[in-house]
């Protein structure tokens, strides 16, 4: 992977569970990594859905290999938000990582 590529800032969080003085579970994201990215828009479509139409991007974003990267993570890059669909070893090397990211506009 050419470190040139890598110029996008992007931004992994992880949902944190927490109550209230109630005891009413509250689900919020929090900052896990900020890592230096190469970002490869890879699809779009519209789709229908209550009454409206949305779409649907698909992003790959290319970083250097990290292991705690996980699924139920999302990304955040340029304000966006992009809930992680896969999670790849470049090649099963261990030094790059591809996550898909998938961005629903409404």
């Amino acid at each position: 992977m050419r470190t040139g590529n890598l110029r996008h800032r992007i931004t992994i969080q992880q949902k944190m569970t927490t109550t209230d003085s109630e005891g009413i579970p509250i689900e919020t994201w929090t900052d896990f990594a900020t890592v230096w990215a190469a970002v490869e828009p890879t699809t779009g479509k519209e789709f229908w859905e209550a009454q409206a139409i949305n779409q649907e991007n698909t992003v790959r974003f290319r970083i250097r290999y990290l292991n705690v990267i996980r699924p139920y993570m999302q990304v955040i890059y340029k304000g966006r938000t992009f809930r992680i669909t896969a999670i790849m070893d470049a090649k099963e090397r261990h030094r790059e990582m591809q996550i898909m990211g998938l961005e629903v506009v409404v």
